[in-house]
Formats: C-alpha cells, sequence, structure tokens
C-alpha cells in the first residue's frame, strides 16, 4: 500500500479435533541473503505472543498449562510458507549440485537445518521437517525453468517450507513433501500430507477417576498437617 505497510507477517487458525488442538501458521518472514536473526525474531514473535487467540480456560486439549491462547498451547501446530531461510554458498556451487542431483551436499549450508540444529534460541528447533527430496524452489525466472538471470543474480534456496511439532511425536506421520512444476511465479509451490492420530478422551470415567484422587490428597494432607503439628509441638517441649 504505497510502501507504507510490509508484505511480512503470517495467518494463523485454529481448532479442534474431539479432544486435541491443531494450529497452522501460514507465514512470509524477513527477506535477504543474510537476515537470519530478522527471520527467527519474526517467527519468535507469532510462535510466542501472548493472547492470540480466546483463552478457552482449563481444556484437556491444549499442553503445557496453556489455555490455548497462545500457539504452543496446542498439541500439534504447523508452521509453512515462505520462511526465506537461504543457502549459504555460493550460487554457481548451488547450481552445478542442483545439476547434478546433489540436494544432500547443501544441507549443510541450508541455513534453517544449521539454526535448527546449532542455535539454542531458534524457535524452530523442537519442530520437524520431513527430509527434503526436491530442488529449491526459490528464485526463477517467471514463466521459465531457469533460476534468476536478473541483475541480482540471487542463489537458489528452499524458501518454501513446512514443519510441524507435536506433543506425541508418533501421532504424525508425513506422507509425502514435494514441488510442483507451476512457473507462473518465482517460487515452485510445495506441499505436504500427512496422517494425524487425535486423542479423544472418556470424560466420565475421568471424572470419577479426578474425584477418587482428589479425596485421597484431601486425606494425605490432613495427615500431613496432623505429622507436622505433632512435630512442631514436640519441638517445643524440647
Amino acid at each position: 500500500m504505497g510502501g507504507r505497510y510490509g508484505n511480512k507477517g503470517g495467518i494463523l487458525s485454529r481448532f479442534l479435533i474431539d479432544d486435541s488442538s491443531l494450529c497452522f501458521v501460514n507465514c512470509h518472514l524477513a527477506a535477504g541473503q543474510h537476515a537470519v536473526r530478522a527471520r527467527n525474531a519474526d517467527a519468535a514473535g507469532m510462535l510466542e505472543q501472548q493472547f492470540l487467540f480466546p483463552a478457552a480456560g482449563e481444556h484437556l486439549a491444549f499442553v503445557g498449562g496453556g489455555d490455548g491462547s497462545m500457539v504452543l498451547d496446542h498439541e500439534i501446530v504447523f508452521i509453512n510458507g515462505d520462511m526465506n531461510y537461504r543457502i549459504a554458498q555460493r550460487r554457481d556451487a548451488i547450481t552445478a549440485a542442483v545439476r547434478a542431483n546433489e540436494h544432500e551436499s547443501l544441507f549443510a549450508h541450508d541455513q534453517l537445518l544449521k539454526e535448527i540444529r546449532y542455535n539454542r534460541a531458534c524457535r524452530f528447533r523442537f519442530f520437524t521437517e520431513g527430509p527434503i527430496a526436491f530442488a529449491p524452489t526459490y528464485k526463477y525466472d517467471r514463466r521459465s525453468d531457469v533460476y534468476d538471470t536478473s541483475e541480482k543474480r540471487r542463489a537458489p534456496a528452499w524458501c518454501d517450507r513446512v514443519l510441524w511439532r507435536s506433543c506425541v511425536p508418533s501421532r504424525v506421520k508425513q506422507l509425502h513433501y514435494q514441488r510442483y512444476e507451476v512457473n507462473v511465479s518465482d517460487h515452485r509451490p510445495i506441499s505436504a500430507a500427512f496422517n494425524i492420530t487425535v486423542k479423544r478422551t472418556r470424560h466420565e470415567i475421568r471424572e470419577k477417576k479426578k474425584a477418587e484422587v482428589q479425596m485421597q490428597w484431601t486425606g494425605l494432607q490432613e495427615k500431613l498437617l496432623m505429622e507436622a503439628r505433632e512435630f512442631c509441638i514436640n519441638s517445643c517441649r524440647i
């Protein structure tokens, strides 16, 4: 809008299935070959900002004592989009590896993978990404299969990613992670598909067990208080 507003940010949505909570974050992080810190800050702002959603109070669908008002309160979180992390390597070396179909040789230079592995402050450290088996998706000349030939000659990169986090890792199984050869943009689109296992609580049994535990805890409290009282009385006599 006339240069007044930036085009980076994210759109968040969430819903409950039975007693499991899912949150989806579609994002566009800071651009630039060397803007790793800015990208990390963008991600932290979205993942850690409070009161993004209305608080749901005590609910079995949320984790970590959360009430659903933050992204990471949810059992399963997907984050995807143009994350803009680049490959910290010379353009010629990257294109040569792509032509030779040696994508794995570039993983050691991928900024996102490096941040996840070495940066303890990176908010993506507890997220998972499936194996990348496709060529970098950015940046192409539009309507062509040729990487950027403009004056900037940007180095190819896996800017477009899909990551997820599950409080129980076995509940999320990735079915595919792939790119598509649609050339209307300077990016190649990608997709990922998943099987997700959600939980359903038998509330009547839970409430019964909860009442039993509360009763036992009340009895234990009374016993401990009595023992503490007797200890204090005996200590005073000594």
